[in-house]
């Protein structure tokens, strides 16, 4: 790279910071090298959790992300307002300019699709036509519709049946960075974790940016941003099968063709070891409690018990049932307190596997009641039929706020 490039794309990094700005310099370095080895086509990408509470910026960081990712695709900032309605809900005409009146709602990002998971098999064929996906709120998604998502990353298909007929076909999709966001992260299935880069997004203190002023800048700036990328791109591609043989990585980091790239990208941009980043976003994941098997063994009972007409048992009968299921649980589990708070602390994960589950107060305690989520099928169309009928389901930014 000769100095005037350098300059440029060290510029352009100045830039990127500003938009990925987070509490620790090895999250932007993290989300840079997923979106350099998006480029290349034929690598592994990875599962980027982008994990935080409420307002803390994690839909508006992936969205830029999907902008500068799918660069064939031209992205604006477009004002979205609300009307001012009256107290019987008409709305409100300027008496002095006879026009309606508006607020503002926001500025946002126009042509981002924000996926809305409701079917696996749309979300696998849409794929194919672009280069980076964005999930929003993951954790409200079920099991079948994750593991989708995940099969993303890997260039997974899935086989699908055609509207009144016994035939299949086996769409085959490509390899796609997917990014999702969430209050927390489920599924934490150890084969799964191990293919995602988790970075928690802290909330705003006294340095949240006006959102409006920072959409309407970032798209000024998109073009740059690209720019950067592609500089970075083409000064390693050349080097990166030589890199391949000379650079020993380790087992541990399973995303080995990102963990590479993200090495010459640091190494090109004078940056820490990369591994030492990667480090820090794998120790989140085994920080998780992945490989509770108190909790799997709940889930499989669950699993196996659960009718469509649903169970509602009180605790202490719920933790006997249990018990007789799996005699290892009942050891585990010895009170009806200790099940109670950890079914509160499963909640998400007992919905990720597909069922509902509620809490109330009877003379006998706390008693739970845990139902099969619906199938999304109506009538006597399976899901499998119904993909063939429905349009993909989408949701853009233009249709909600970011954040």
């Amino acid at each position: 790279m000769d100095e005037f490039t350098r300059k440029t794309v060290m510029g352009g990094i100045d830039k990127f910071k500003q938009y990925f700005k987070f509490d620790e310099d090895y999250k932007w370095r993290l989300i840079l090298a997923a979106i350099v080895n998006n480029k290349f086509l034929e690598h592994t990408k990875p599962l980027v959790f982008l994990e935080g509470r409420h307002d803390s910026g994690k839909t508006t960081r992936g969205a830029f992300m999907i902008a500068i990712m799918n660069d064939d695709m031209k992205y604006g900032v477009e004002l979205i307002r609300d009307p001012i309605l009256d107290k019987n809900g008409k709305q409100i005409v300027d008496a002095r300019t006879g026009e309606l009146e508006w607020t503002i709602k926001q500025y946002a990002l126009s042509g981002i699709p924000l996926m809305a998971p409701e079917n696996a098999e749309d979300f696998l064929l849409f794929a194919n036509n672009r280069k980076s996906l964005l999930f929003d709120n993951i954790d409200q998604t079920d099991s079948r519709t994750y593991n989708a998502i995940c099969m993303l990353a890997t260039g997974g298909g899935v086989a699908k049946r055609k509207l009144y007929s016994n035939a299949s076909t086996l769409e085959v999709g490509k390899m796609v960075t997917t990014i999702y966001t969430g209050i927390r992260i489920v599924m934490a299935r150890r084969d799964v974790i191990s293919r995602h880069i988790i970075i928690r997004v802290p909330p705003f203190h006294n340095d949240k940016v006006n959102e409006r002023i920072l959409r309407k800048k970032f798209c000024e700036d998109l073009s740059i941003l690209r720019g950067t990328i592609e500089e970075i791109y083409n000064s390693i591609k050349n080097g990166i099968d030589l890199a391949a043989e000379q650079i020993q990585i380790p087992d541990e980091y399973r995303l080995s063709s990102y963990a590479l790239v993200g090495i010459l990208v640091n190494q090109l941009l004078g940056e820490p070891d990369f591994l030492l980043d990667y480090k820090q976003a794998l120790d989140i994941g085994n920080g998780l409690k992945i490989a509770d098997t108190t909790e799997n063994g709940i889930l499989e009972f669950i699993k196996t018990r659960i009718t469509s007409n649903g169970m509602e048992l009180t605790t202490k009968d719920l933790l006997n049932e249990i018990s007789a299921y799996n005699p290892e649980l009942g050891l585990e589990i010895n009170t009806p307190h200790s099940l109670g708070q950890r079914l509160t602390d499963m909640e998400n994960d007992i919905r990720a596997a597909g069922f509902y589950i509620t809490k109330r107060r009877t003379a006998d305690g706390s008693t739970w009641r845990i139902t099969k989520m619906k199938k999304a099928y109506d009538g006597n169309v399976t899901w499998e039929e119904k993909e063939e009928q429905s349009n993909i389901p989408l949701k853009t930014l233009e249709d909600r706020q970011i954040g």
